[in-house]
Order: C-alpha cells, then structure tokens, then sequence
C-alpha cells in the first residue's frame, strides 16, 4: 500500500496465498475520513491511475502513478492528498456551518475530541516548542488544547473563540467561512504561513483572509481607482507602488524612511492595485500637537540654510529628500511623515473630519491649477464609463498605428528601424557603464564622449556623426516591442473616464490635461481625421509621459528611460499630429545632463570596485603575514633548509 520495507521484526498483516503485505498502521486507515482541507465533501481511500500533474493538496509534492491516496469522494477532479499527509492531526471546527449564522462561534476538535481551555502553564510539557495553529506564535494565556498525548496542537482563547461566517467590507458580495487549510497567504497583509484563515467558498473565487485581519476596518474611496483601498498595518510583503512604480524587495539599502513605515501599505482586496504608506492616500493637513500650525502635506523638500542637508525638526534627524514632507511654510518646519505617524492615522481613520486625502504627486497638477479640491469638478464631469471600453472602441488600423507608429504602413520601414537600432547600439555599446576593472582602459572612451560645435555641425556637409548624434539616433529608432499600447497599464484601463473639452481621460490624469490644455492647448489640436476614440486614448498617453517626465529627477533617469520617453513623445506626435516639439527639444539638454550624471556615477562605480579590490588585496596580504608567522616546524626547518642549499646545485654535496 504504501511500498516501504516492513523491518525485519514488526508485525503486519499478510495473505498466504498472493503474498500481499501490509503494515499495522496501513491496515487500519479508515476508508472514508471528513477532513478540514475540503469540508464540502469526504475523502475516500483508493488507488488510483493519475496523470503527471497531480498534486498533494498538503505538501503540493508530485502523486505517483498508481498508489493508494485520499481522494475526494464526489469525485473533485483536483483534491488529492498522500496517505501520510491527510494521516497529520490537526484542529477540526465540529459546528455545522451549513446552518450557522453570521458570528456564531466555531468549535475546534483535535483526535476526536473537543479541545479544552487551559489556563497559561497547564498541559506545557509538549507545548514548550509549539506554535497557536491560529497566530502561530507561542502559548501565552489561556488556550484550548489538545489533550491526547503527545499532540502539540493549541488554540489560544482569541484564535479559538471566532467566528465561523463573517461578512467583511473587503469583501462584500460573498460571506466568508472560517477553515483549517494548508499554509495560505492572506489577501490582506501577506502573511505566508496562515492555517487557520477566513476562504470565500463562491465558484471561481479564491479570496482568503488571515485571522488577525478580520479587524480590518479602515477603507478608502480613491477617485483614481474603481475599488475601496483598505490600510493595512501589519503588512508582510513588499508591494511594487503603483504610485511611485517602485518596489523595496531587492534593495539592498533601503531609506529610513521607507524602513520606518514599511508594515504600513494601502491595498486593494478586489485587484493588484498597492501603494507605499509613504506615497498613499495621506491628509492633506495634520496637526501636530507641539506645532502651532497646522502642516501640509508637500512633495519639495526645504532646508532651513539652502544647503543640500536636509533634518526634521520632530526627530531633528537628516531626512531624504525624495520623500514627501509634512512642512509649515511660514515657521519652515518640517517633519517625517513616520514622525507623525499617530496624527495621520487618526485623520484616516475618520477622527479628524473634512479633510483632504492626497497621493504623491497629485499636488503638483492641483496646484498648476489653483484648485483646493477636484471632488465637486470631478462629479460634474465624470463618466461612468472606463478607459478601457474607449480603448476597445479604437479599430483595428488604429491598434496597428499605435502598435508601430513609424512602421504599420510599410514593412520594410518596420525592418529598416530594428536594423538601424541595433547598429547604433552596438556601436554606443562602447559607452556603456557596465564593466569590471579589468577593463579599465575602456572608461576613456567614456569621458572621450565627444559633441561638434552647433557651427561645424552646420557646414561640414560629408563628415562623420560625432558621438552626441550617433547616442540620438539609437533613441530615435527604438521602438517597444508593444508600442505605444506599453503606456496603457492595467491601472489606468480601469479608471473611469472624465471629458475635458472633448478628451475622455482617466480621472487621475484629468488635472494633468487641464493644466495641459490650459497652458499649450494648440499643441493638442491634432489631425481633423482623429476619431474621438484615438483623440483620447493618445492624450491620455501624453498625460502618462508628461507625468512621468515632471515625476522623475533627472539625476534618477536611466538611458532605458530616455529611449521610451523619446518614441513615446514622437510616436504620439506621428499618430495624433499633436504639436510635440517643446518637449522634444529639451531631449539635447536632457541628455547632455545625463551623460554628466552617467560620468559621475561611472567613475564612482569604478573607484569604489577599485578600493574593494585593493581592500581585498589588502587582507590577503595580512593573512599571508599570518600564515608564514605562523608556520609550523617542520616548515621552519624547510626554509632554514632552503637558505643553507641558496644558489648551490645538487652535486655541491658531494663535489
């Protein structure tokens, strides 16, 4: 059954005649057992022909072909579980929860029996090393136990006591059932190793809730997205920020300042929608107790002496620039958003009314605009449709354009660009950063990097392209492998659109096109023949690129950035006939900052691999002094022997 060796010695049962052979415990599993993995139905013992791709449901590790399992009695194609695996003791809710009613408390059973409260200290000697099957931390106050022998499984009284049927506001449209389950992430916080956790039982849904996150109860109407955001204060993840479009994970030096809120995040229940705490839907005004005004939430950051340090004058610590601020222009004070932590959260959570919430870079476009709040605008103007439907609404030549805006009306354009770009790269390759220090005669042809004067350019008509051009020309015949439709994130697909003059555009990027048409408003007048459908879905991307290029610091651009923003600017200039141009001649001032900022950090990455290897060299070298201080002996002798035989031959012995 099983196909382990029986050990010389152990009972089993076996038949005579066939020779089958089984051992004790094999014998006795039951053929049908209820287990809390799939409550809806029993599981029943068989033997059974599986393809390669089943799985255990406990341990997720392969089934082989033709042994014995525990298989779902009505026949669910995909729950399997090894004889061993459904074979482990685990806490079993008892209630029915068929009947139950919302909040009705479940009651746990472990081997059979009902699981007993204990008060701290009693039962402990199996306990000791245990975790609660809920929390999975250590016995701490009373806790229902198990009291079979040697089984570690407890409760503490706050994981034992929950209810069986929850409706929670993070997931309206279904109830939620309280179930033992293999280890499972939480929707809410992440939390990888959840047993005991609130699952959604509605066809197609797989929804979980981890315990500790029933009290969840802080929501946010973000205009920007279609669903509640929920603040989480305990997170277990580390989110890429649809704000910032950053993510935390990989870096191995992470600002304090993101350190220090990083448990904190708002997220979507509903979809893959996340911001940093930081860059999240804060209060526009807080008010700090030991600061006479109130503070406002601003994107600048100011340093009392116009220096390049920067200290909150909470914690009177350096803080980093790039963060956002609570700041008092008239007593140029400024603090940490962690530094007021307790101040934000009572504004969110609705015990400072009337106030404004704000998510990074929001500010910058209402501020252009002079509007206190775009909540009434927004209302008269909105839409309810999304930009996804207007998107749809584009034809098929019109996907095409903005697929390949300079190749979708001749082939050959399509193969003459891939060409072009490839052989302008490889030649800047030379240019590139990345290297080692063996290379190091390489870094001239960096700082060689060279650019006629504006006059040469003009009258030398048979020459060369210098160095500067032939770094425009990779830009200008990059092209993404999506186009144009790469701007299109799922994020803004969603959004529900708002008319401005004309322009269908997600609400988040509305301020952005206003400000836009209120200052260049000709720029954007375009082709007579632009379908309404095309008018909007490319302003929309300008309203993206435009964002992106006032968003970024130009010390923070990369050369992939540069690429994308410059076919962005003019495959959208190619498609719509929008007036582009202002933002195309800045690229030659751009890049030549770039390429400053590159030298910079090209010499800086080699100066530092340099001193490392020299460190390193350094500390062999101690080693070694060690090592031959050290030496044994034998060795010892070796080497007085050796300067006895120094500059003598062999035969010098005997002749």
């Amino acid at each position: 059954m099983c196909n382990r060796t029986i050990e010389k010695g152990l009972d089993c049962y076996w038949c005579r005649l066939c020779r089958y052979y089984l051992h004790q415990e094999c014998a006795k599993l039951p053929e049908h057992i209820d287990h809390s993995f799939h409550p809806l139905h029993g599981l029943k013992l068989t033997k059974r022909s599986l393809n390669d791709t089943c799985r255990c449901y406990y341990c997720e590790k392969p089934l082989e072909n033709d042994e014995y399992l525990y298989a779902c009695d009505k026949m669910c194609s995909d729950f399997f579980m090894h004889m061993t695996c459904a074979m482990i003791p685990l806490p079993t809710i008892t209630s029915n929860v068929d009947g139950c009613k919302d909040h009705d408390v479940a009651q746990f059973a472990c081997h059979q029996r009902p699981m007993t409260l204990m008060d701290h200290g009693h039962h402990l000697s199996n306990k000791r090393a245990a975790k609660c099957f809920g929390c999975q931390s250590n016995w701490s106050g009373p806790a229902y136990s198990c009291i079979s022998e040697n089984c570690e499984n407890f409760l503490h009284k706050s994981c034992g006591e929950l209810p069986q049927k929850i409706q929670h506001a993070v997931h309206s449209p279904h109830s939620l059932i309280l179930q033992v389950s293999k280890p499972q992430s939480c929707r809410s916080c992440c939390k990888k190793d959840c047993r005991l956790i609130f699952c959604c039982r509605e066809d197609g849904c797989d929804f979980t809730l981890g315990t500790e996150c029933v009290s969840l109860d802080t929501t946010i109407n973000y205009r920007g997205h279609a669903h509640l955001l929920s603040l989480v204060e305990k997170s277990f993840c580390d989110i890429e920020c649809d704000a910032c479009e950053k993510s935390y994970g990989n870096v191995k030096v992470v600002p304090k300042e993101v350190n220090r809120t990083r448990s904190f995040m708002f997220r979507c229940m509903e979809c893959v929608f996340n911001f940093h705490f930081l860059c999240g839907p804060l209060p526009s005004t807080v008010k700090y107790e030991y600061h006479i005004h109130p503070l406002i939430l601003s994107e600048h950051s100011i340093s009392e002496d116009d220096s390049d340090e920067y200290f909150c004058d909470v914690c009177e610590e350096e803080r980093d620039q790039s963060f956002r601020i609570y700041y008092c222009e008239e007593c140029k004070f400024a603090a940490h958003i962690h530094c007021l932590i307790h101040e934000i959260l009572k504004a969110i959570k609705g015990e400072t009314k009337d106030i404004e919430l704000k998510i990074l870079r929001e500010t910058r476009w209402d501020n252009l605009l002079k509007i206190e709040s775009m909540d009434h605008q927004l209302k008269e103007n909105s839409s309810e449709s999304t930009l996804k439907e207007i998107r749809d609404m584009l034809t098929e030549p019109e996907n095409e354009m903005l697929l390949d805006p300079f190749g979708f009306k001749n082939p050959s354009d399509k193969v003459f660009r891939s060409n072009s770009y490839k052989e302008y790269r490889r030649f800047n390759s030379r240019f590139d950063r990345e290297g080692s220090i063996e290379d190091i005669d390489r870094i001239k042809q960096f700082f060689y990097f060279e650019r006629k004067n504006i006059f040469r350019r003009i009258f030398e008509r048979f020459r060369e392209m210098d160095d500067f051009e032939m770094f425009l020309e990779e830009l200008r015949y990059f092209t993404p492998e999506e186009g144009l439709l790469k701007l299109l994130d799922d994020k803004y697909l969603r959004q529900k659109v708002e008319d401005v003059d004309g322009y269908m555009v997600p609400n988040t990027l509305a301020p952005i096109l206003k400000t836009l048409l209120g200052k260049y408003g000709k720029d954007l007048v375009g082709r007579e023949n632009l379908t309404s459908a095309m008018k909007s879905i490319a302003s929309t991307m300008l309203c993206i690129v435009v964002d992106k290029m006032c968003n970024t610091s130009v010390e923070d651009i990369t050369k992939d950035d540069l690429r994308h923003l410059y076919f962005y600017l003019t495959g959208i200039q190619e498609v719509t006939g929008f007036t582009l141009t202002r933002y195309l001649d800045s690229f030659d001032e751009i890049l030549e900052a770039f390429l400053g900022f590159e030298a910079t950090r090209f010499e800086k990455g080699i100066r530092e691999k340099l001193e490392a290897e020299m460190e390193r060299c350094r500390r062999n070298l101690e080693k070694l002094e060690v090592y031959t201080s050290d030496m044994s002996n034998f060795m010892q002798n070796c080497s007085r022997k050796a300067s006895e035989w120094k500059q003598k031959n062999w035969g010098d012995k005997w002749f």
